[in-house]
């Protein structure tokens, strides 16, 4: 994975705003396979599993706010 090489603040961004849009669905073309990187992540050691769960609830929570504007 990307982030795991890498660790830039950029990954992290880029992470977080492919998922804002992943949980708004305005393109069911794209999609991120959340249960492969789940199962993942572990793998990849403590602070990116954190950093995945964080970064998914921050991404749900701004695709809602970002919904509810509609």
């Amino acid at each position: 994975m990307a982030w795991s090489e890498g660790r830039s603040r950029k990954h992290e961004t880029d992470i977080y705003e492919m998922l804002v849009f992943h949980y708004l669905g305005l393109d069911p073309s794209i999609s991120i396979d959340e249960q492969l990187i789940d199962a993942e992540s572990p793998d990849l050691g403590h602070d990116v599993m954190a950093f995945w769960a964080a970064v998914k609830k921050a991404a749900r929570v701004e695709a809602e706010r970002l919904a509810g504007q509609e």
